[in-house]
């Protein structure tokens, strides 16, 4: 089972459990404990100190008990490095846990965008790239100015209030087109999770009208 996503300066009261992606033919017998390295987004790595992470061999699980201080200081994608160790120094490196960590921004969150788009992809982190690289495009095409320098900080801090409803939409419309353009791509080899390679893409027309309308001119006569 995959993480869920978070928020922002959580601090989770509850313990989460997640599964171990491991080959099939690995003996957790051999294995008593588990040590953990946790990156944010820009890759610094995140103290983990009072954190608790418990091996449950019987069903290849590892039970997060993430403690008493928020380890979420920025959103983005954050990677959760779990290593299998037992006797004699056996180690045992397990593939990265990825999960979200959202912030109130004014743009799309992914319970948002969920609402709205009902066959958006069930993998958080998909979602979420797709949102940002669509929001990126969105900020890039805006016509310049104050309003479009201010919203390429990447919305940070911006007051939800900031955000126009119509670039929300666009945002989403937008996120819609990257998908659909991954899924159709002959090189993403299939329909497996994370077997999708989200690529930029030009925007549409009908993002692009609702980014910069275009009006009628009056006929000199």
């Amino acid at each position: 089972m995959p993480l869920a996503s978070h928020w922002v300066d959580d601090v989770p009261a509850a313990p989460e459990t997640v599964e171990l992606d491991l080959p099939d033919d690995t003996d957790l017998g051999h294995f008593t404990g588990v040590s953990a390295a946790l990156t944010d987004e820009m890759g610094a790595i995140v103290s983990l100190t009072g954190a608790t992470f418990t091996l449950d061999a019987s069903d290849g699980t590892v039970v997060i008990g993430w403690g008493l201080t928020s380890r979420f200081a920025s959103r983005g994608l954050y990677a959760l490095q779990l290593t299998l160790t037992g006797p004699d120094g056996i180690r045992q490196r397990v593939a990265p846990v990825r999960f979200v960590v959202q912030e109130v921004t004014g743009w799309h969150l992914l319970e948002s965008a969920r609402e709205q788009w009902p066959d958006a992809p069930y993998n958080d982190e998909q979602l979420y790239e797709l949102l940002e690289l669509a929001r990126h495009e969105v900020i890039a095409f805006l016509p310049p100015g104050p309003a479009a320098a201010g919203f390429g900080s990447g919305g940070f801090g911006d007051p939800v209030e900031a955000i126009p409803p119509d670039y929300r939409k666009a945002q989403l419309l937008q996120a819609r087109n990257l998908w659909n353009a991954a899924k159709v791509d002959p090189s993403n080899g299939g329909l497996a999770d994370g077997a999708y390679v989200i690529s930029p893409k030009p925007l549409d027309w009908i993002v692009r009208q609702i980014l910069r309308p275009k009006r009628g001119m009056p006929v000199m006569f």
